[in-house]
């Protein structure tokens, strides 16, 4: 009798978080859409870094998205990611992809130290 409980709770819980990756990849996709900093960073600049260094990384890759960020900032002349719209999006876009194709042309040794350490858990 607890076993099936269980079983059932099990089962619904691997259902729902079936059910919020998938809404999760749908909000994911409309970001993208959307002509904003967190359109570039989430929908171009985490899914590059993890695609070059792996799934493992995902605040390094937070951290790394933040600085182009600043960069990209500084190049256009605005002071928060907020600023960034459609009347510098393009330009923004294609300045954080060119940062961001640089950055991965290169290793990352601090990294590769973290997911051993990672892995021994």
């Amino acid at each position: 009798m607890k076993d099936e409980s269980i079983t059932e709770k099990i089962e619904i819980l691997i259902s729902e978080n079936i059910r919020l990756k998938n809404r999760n990849a749908e909000l994911l996709k409309q970001l993208g859409i959307t002509k904003s900093w967190t359109g570039i960073r989430e929908s171009i600049l985490i899914p590059k870094l993890k695609e070059r260094y792996g799934v493992e990384g995902h605040c390094l890759y937070s951290a790394i998205a933040t600085k182009i960020g600043d960069i990209v900032k500084e190049n256009i002349g605005v002071a928060k990611f907020t600023e960034i719209n459609e009347s510098n999006y393009e330009y923004a876009k294609e300045l954080a992809i060119a940062l961001v194709d640089t950055f991965c042309k290169f290793e990352w040794p601090h990294l590769k130290k973290l997911k051993i350490g990672w892995n021994k858990f």
